[in-house]
């Protein structure tokens, strides 16, 4: 699945339900384009927005098939994720409004690419998807046991390779049980990296080889969601 599939897919679009949640109400349909050549990069150009509003759709378009990448105010601090896909056709983004979202917009581009965004304000609270937003948590507990394991047994040396499997033993478990318990649009990939993790001979210092694919569509996914994986480091130097 395309990174652009994945976004149409979990992005909110007016006037159609998302996994049986309303859809926000527009405050006004394509309202104030803004538009570019090149990379608008952090903070970004100005972009108002109404005091009314708590969430948006920007309706992004760009020239030729290179990626973009679009940022709503610090995403960073907000906790929230920019997002991105690929030129060539139109996209929808969504985003929740918080009281602290910047009236800024980033947009990064490969060279002189022309771009252009038009935004749909709502007066209705960004639709989260719960489910997905609970395997996301999860699921970064177990992304992080990983990382931690190979992080701690290649770089610092904090234990021994019998460690270090046990540590991915107990995580492979984990994901595993989440895998069987989803029902959000992300089972599928939790699925498929469990059965990698199992199935796939281990290397120390590698606990994830086999699972690239899968783990950039969740991180997609969980982004488009704005429920971005956060990790936490056991190390840090």
């Amino acid at each position: 699945m395309s990174v652009s599939s994945i976004l149409r897919a979990y992005c909110v679009r007016p006037g159609r339900e998302r996994r049986g949640q309303e859809t926000a109400a527009p405050v006004a349909a394509e309202t104030d384009r803004v538009s570019g050549v090149g990379s608008a990069g952090f903070p970004g150009v100005a972009f108002p927005i109404p005091d009314d509003a708590k969430s948006i759709v920007i309706s992004f378009e760009c020239d030729g098939s290179d990626p973009f990448s679009v940022e709503l105010g610090d995403s960073m601090a907000l906790r929230q994720s920019p997002l991105g896909g690929t030129c060539g056709e139109p996209v929808e983004l969504a985003w929740p409004i918080l009281p602290a979202t910047g009236e800024t917009l980033s947009v990064m581009v490969t060279g002189e690419t022309a771009w252009s965004a038009t935004p749909t304000f709502s007066t209705e609270e960004f639709a989260y998807d719960r489910a997905l937003e609970a395997d996301c948590t999860a699921f970064a507990d177990v992304y992080s046991a990983l990382t931690n394991a190979d992080s701690g047994f290649v770089h610092y040396g904090a234990f021994d390779e019998t460690e270090w499997r046990t540590r991915v033993d107990a995580a492979t478990q984990e994901l595993a049980e989440l895998a069987a318990g989803s029902t959000s649009g992300i089972r599928v990939e939790l699925e498929s990296m469990s059965t990698a993790l199992t199935e796939t001979d281990r290397v120390p210092g590698q606990s994830m080889a086999g699972t690239e694919d899968a783990l950039g569509r969740v991180t997609v996914a969980c982004n488009v969601n704005h429920t971005t994986l956060v990790l936490s480091a056991e190390f840090d130097g």
